[in-house]
């Protein structure tokens, strides 16, 4: 299984730094306030799915019908990512900031995707 290196998700997170995105991370009592009931509530769509499974080798179908195994791993996985690049760079890096990068680098491979069937 390949894993995300620091030095990815590092990138994938500098790329998505624009101004609401930079707020949860450089705050975050703004980004426990956008959780509901306390609990943190990650989103695992097909953008993610395809993320995890070309980042991290992952086999989901990208179109749903994941377990509740699945979503609970995605969860163990984001906050795993969450807190190893914490520790790397010594700022608060939250499971959400990683959902973000895993979203947009699904978005990106699904897009590049479409261009090259196009072709």
């Amino acid at each position: 299984m390949r894993e995300c290196s620091g030095a990815t998700l590092a990138a994938l997170l500098r790329r998505r730094s624009h101004a609401a995105f930079s707020d949860l991370r450089e705050r975050p009592e703004r980004a426990r306030g956008l959780r509901q009931g306390g609990v943190d509530r990650l989103d695992l769509d097909r953008f993610v799915a395809i993320a995890l499974n070309t980042l991290h080798g992952w086999s989901l179908p990208e179109r749903g019908g994941w377990s509740p195994e699945t979503y609970g791993r995605w969860w163990d996985r984001a906050h795993g990512l969450a807190h190893q690049e914490s520790e790397r760079t010594d700022a608060v890096v939250w499971a959400d900031a990683v959902e973000m990068a895993h979203f947009y680098q699904g978005r990106n491979v699904a897009g590049m995707r479409r261009a090259n069937a196009a072709h």
